[in-house]
């Protein structure tokens, strides 16, 4: 399964110690969430983290270069469960958030003598969402690299027959 987003988040935060998580959204004004209207918002699980609808999702990266269509099931949920609820080893400071349109995780991970940042934002629905992750490295003498990159997913509908979660499908 090839997500973007929860890619950077496990591959960001895997050294990482857990900070208490945020959730802001009682800060929201009634019927809205901090991304918007209720109408265009995550279904939340019973653990309190956002979940996506299983099934064909057409997925853009790149900056639209790159669109593929993927199957994707109830592991995609899963994986953003135990990045945004798990315990980290370390001594990183984490910033984290779910609401009903919203994910995001900020991240200062030091580790050998260079410290990691991450900031990684998810909006939108169970149907469609816009992610943002940014993974930047800085190295004991200064040095930093690193970049962005952004993820739009839409889904398309169920599977088709005989197609597994984590397959692509011809567009």
């Amino acid at each position: 399964m090839r997500i973007a987003i929860v890619s950077a988040l496990a591959i960001t935060v895997a050294a990482c110690g857990q900070q208490p998580a945020s959730n802001e959204s009682a800060d929201a004004g009634a019927g809205e969430t901090k991304s918007g209207s209720l109408a265009n918002a995550f279904k939340v699980g019973s653990d309190g983290v956002p979940q996506l609808r299983p099934g064909l999702w057409e997925i853009t990266e790149a900056g639209g270069e790159e669109v593929r269509r993927e199957c994707q099931g109830a592991e995609v949920n899963a994986s953003i469960r135990e990045v945004m609820t798990r315990d980290y080893p370390g001594e990183c400071k984490i910033e984290r958030d779910s609401d009903t349109g919203r994910i995001y995780l900020k991240a200062s991970c030091p580790q050998d003598g260079m410290t990691i940042d991450t900031e990684v934002e998810m909006t939108g629905s169970d149907t469609e969402y816009d992610g943002k992750a940014s993974v930047f490295v800085t190295m004991a003498d200064g040095k930093k690299s690193g970049g962005t990159e952004t993820t739009k997913g839409r889904w398309i509908g169920e599977c088709p027959a005989g197609v597994q979660p984590g397959e692509e499908v011809e567009a």
